[in-house]
């Protein structure tokens, strides 16, 4: 029989496969994965592929769905982060 692995080893497995591969493949590859849900860093990771692919709207939602799933303080910063670099990117786009 096959062990399947964990839902955070497949999380990990689709950011490199988005790394190595593409931002798209990253999207595909985390929507995938079950039980991550409500995760954090499963948002995160959307919201920055979503990012790489220019689709700014996608990965704000994203971000904000992170930060409503985290309690951590400097995570929620990190995200904040995230969000204000999207705003900004959206509002210098040619």
């Amino acid at each position: 029989s096959t062990i399947k692995p964990s839902p955070i080893i497949q999380l990990n497995k689709a950011i490199a496969t988005g790394y190595v591969e593409s931002a798209q493949r990253g999207i595909e590859e985390l929507k995938r994965i079950t039980g991550l849900q409500n995760h954090h860093l499963n948002h995160t990771a959307l919201g920055d592929f979503y990012s790489q692919t220019e689709d700014k709207q996608r990965a704000t939602s994203c971000y904000q769905l992170a930060l409503s799933l985290t309690t951590s303080n400097q995570e929620k910063q990190l995200i904040e982060q995230k969000m204000r670099l999207c705003e900004i990117s959206k509002t210098i786009s040619f």
